[in-house]
Parts: structure tokens; sequence; C-alpha cells
């Protein structure tokens, strides 16, 4: 396997893990290249399956008959893909394929060849988990060492270097006992990632957890693990270079403003003057707030690495705090108050149903604060930030509106010109309540 990039390894408290990108030769992806197993997991993986080892005792399994059973550092690559898939073929009642409607799923052979690159012990149980993105299928897996996460990452979330930058990211952030999924890394190698056949995969342990409740400490502790994330990440700096795209003064948002006119579905389209005063609100508006935001002093603020998705759905809750984030394909650089006004917004921002013309216009100003007290428990934001705070979430709202029906018409399955019509009252609603939303947060 030749190496494309530099190897990092960081030192973190529980163990020495390598990010290292790679691009494998076909002699690297065989099942006859997987490495050798240690002692302890093969004996677990044959203990499995009976039947299994009943064949290592004919005359595949060599002169000592049951040698493997014995002393199963001998066991052969090939043969220890075979082993796993009788494993999971008895822990999936049978099933060739892990089917999960409308989400990419693994076949038996693939993770057969992809665990056998990991210690887990002994493996009790393997569960399909349909969650996040669709395109990428993950398992979760229970062993004698513990619960695992396992995923195949989805197309267009598989470039090596990006995925190396943010395993940095969460090294650095391990080290430090920031809360979020160790990944686990590669038998022999100890590598964040595997590549196999083209693919990349991430082993992750599994944090039990829930949903954000709404509740006010919630809130406030999801401000105050935002602002760890900053602190913490303030001086770091990667082998990789990083993002610096965002939804601030961007191009891209313009344009894509502009790109609902034509196409929003024709049965969504309301009358031409109604939807281009529509447009015309939310391109003056996104425009006049960037310069706003900028002329409070925005563009001479140092930046660093920052989340760039901080919302409910990235995190795991207990007890009303934050367990985990699990999220870190948007790490950029940039100001920090581009993160925190964001994050601001969607623990602030009111949704009720599918239907957004009935949302109503207003955020809620009690988890605003509550929000912004936690991060100022930690990280004291200054009155300049404070200021550009309002005018950098309308422009937070009109991107993640804009872009996707600018390509689509849709968002999600939410009907495009109804949600553009919700966002440009609730701009409206901010901008009319600036001084209220500062004051929310200084008294």
């Amino acid at each position: 396997m030749s190496t494309v990039n530099v190897t990092n390894r960081l030192a973190c408290k529980q163990n020495l893990l390598r990010v290292v990108v790679t691009t494998g030769t076909s002699e690297d992806k065989t099942a006859a290249s997987a490495p050798y197993c240690r002692n302890t997991h093969a004996m677990g993986i044959i203990s499995q399956s009976r039947a299994f080892v009943a064949r290592l005792k004919g005359p595949e399994a060599g002169p000592g008959g049951n040698d493997f059973c014995q002393s199963p550092s001998k066991l052969p690559p090939g043969l220890l893909i075979c082993v796993l898939q009788e494993t999971l073929h008895h822990a999936f009642g049978g099933n060739k394929q892990f089917m999960v409607k409308d989400h990419q799923t693994f076949g038996l052979d693939e993770l057969a060849i992809c665990l056998s690159h990991y210690d887990l012990g002994i493996i009790k149980k393997v569960k399909a988990f349909p969650r996040g993105s669709r395109r990428s299928p993950k398992v979760v897996i229970d062993s004698e060492r513990g619960r695992f996460l396992f995923k195949r990452r989805g197309a267009g979330r598989d470039d090596a270097t990006k995925v190396a930058f943010t395993h940095q990211i969460q090294l650095w952030l391990a080290a430090e006992n920031f809360p979020l999924p160790h990944l686990v890394g590669t038998r022999g190698d100890n590598n964040s990632m595997l590549v196999q056949d083209g693919a990349i995969y991430e082993m992750f342990e599994f944090i039990k957890g829930g949903p954000y409740d709404g509740s006010l400490d919630a809130t406030f502790h999801a401000g105050r693990i935002l602002a760890l994330y900053h602190k913490l990440l303030c001086d770091f700096s990667s082998d990789y270079k990083p993002p610096t795209a965002s939804y601030h003064n961007a191009p891209a948002v313009e344009q894509a403003i502009r790109n609902t006119v034509k196409l929003l579905p024709l049965e969504d389209r309301p009358a031409i003057e109604v939807l281009t005063q529509t447009v015309d609100s939310l391109e003056n508006a996104y425009k006049s707030c960037a310069e706003k935001a900028n002329q409070h002093g925005l563009r001479e603020w140092p930046g660093q690495i920052v989340h760039g998705d901080w919302h409910r759905g990235n995190m795991l809750f207990h007890d009303r705090k934050v367990v985990a984030v699990i999220d870190y394909d948007s790490a950029r650089r940039h100001q920090r108050i581009i993160d925190l006004a964001n994050g601001a917004l969607q623990f602030s921002i009111i949704r009720k149903g599918e239907d957004a013309s009935e949302w109503p216009d207003n955020l809620d100003t009690t988890r605003y604060k509550r929000f912004m007290r936690g991060y100022d428990s930690v990280n004291v934001v200054s009155v300049a930030e404070l200021k550009a705070m309002p005018y950098l979430m309308c422009e937070a709202m009109i991107a993640e509106a804009a872009l996707p029906i600018g390509t689509t018409g849709l968002i999600g399955h939410m009907r495009g010109f109804p949600f553009l019509q919700m966002v440009d009252r609730k701009v409206k609603w901010v901008l009319s309540c600036l001084d209220d939303l500062y004051e929310a947060i200084t008294k």
C-alpha cells in the first residue's frame, strides 16, 4: 500500500492512532492480503461458529487437524474472511445483504473482509443502523470488547484527504476528553480509516444517547460544548489544508437565491410578482446583513477551526447534557462567530411540523439567551461579536434555504416556496428585534 500523503501520529491519552492517506494496489485489496489476526480475535470468532470449526478439522485444516483452534495465529488471512462470513451470516439470520429500505447497505462479503481488519474480539451481534445519510451504510456491532459503529462513507464524502483532516480534529479533541465517539484503529498499522476497493470505512466506539429535548438545560449545555470545541481547537493546526467557505457573504448563496425563481416546481410557483417580491427581499437582506456583519469587524477577527454544522441532530444527549458530538465533516477554518451564530439559530428557531407556512415569525428568545449563556460560560463573547450575531443568523437562515431550493426546488421533503416565505418572515423579525436580542444576552 503506497502512502500518497503525510503520515501523522497524534498521541492520545488512550492510544496512539495514525491518520494516513493511502491508495491500495489491486494486491492490497484481495482477501489474501488481509493481515493475520491476533489470537484472541480469531479464537473468539471461531468459537461462535461450531459448524465452521468442524470444517476446519477436515482436510483443508492441514496436518494438525484442529490446530487453527488451538493456535489461531496460524489461521490464513483468506480463511479468516470465511470464518467472519459464517459468523455474520449467522448473526444476520442468513441475509446476504443487510437490507434497510431506501438506504445503502453492506454486502456480507464486504463486511466480512472489512471487519477482518479490526480487533473486536468475539462478535455477538451485528445490526443495521439506518440513521444519518442514506448513502452511508452503518451497522452496530456488539462484541466482547464493547459496542461499535462501523460505516462506509457515502459518495461525495469519501475524499481521503478531507477524511484525514477531520480525523486529526477528532484525535486532537479525544486527547482533551471532548465528548465524541473515539475512532478505532485498524489492526497492525492502527490507521484511523480503512481504504478497501476504493471505499473508505470508519469504526467508532458506540455512544448511547438520545435526541435534544428542547429543555433549557440541554440548550445551555449545547452552547457550552460549542465553546469548549472552539477553545480546544483555538491553536490547532492540521497537516491538511482546511476548507474556508461559509454561509457568510458567499456568491454561491446569492446565485442560489436567484436560481429559486426558475427551479421551483410549477405546481409550487405563486404569481410571478409574489415570487419576485420574496426572492428580491431575501437577496437584499442577505447582501445587507453580510455588509453589516463586516462593518462590525468580522473580516479582522482571527480565524480558527470551527465545527461548521452545530445543530441538534449532530449531538447525542443524556440527562440534558451533550454526551457526544458526532459529525465533523463540515469542519473548516473561519471566525468562531460564524459557527456561534449558526448554533444559536439552530437552537432557537421554532419549527412546527412539515408545513413551513405554519412556522411562527419569531425565534425562541429564551432558548437563544440560554444557548449564549452556555457559550459565554467557557468563552467570553465580545460586544462587537454580539452586535454581528443577528446579521449572521439571518445570513445562515437564507443560505440554509436557498442552497437546496436553488438546486432542487425543495428543501428535504418540504415545498420550496412556503419555506422561502417563512425564512423571509423570520429574517424580517430578527432585523426588527436587534436591540431586544442584544439585551436578552447582556442583561
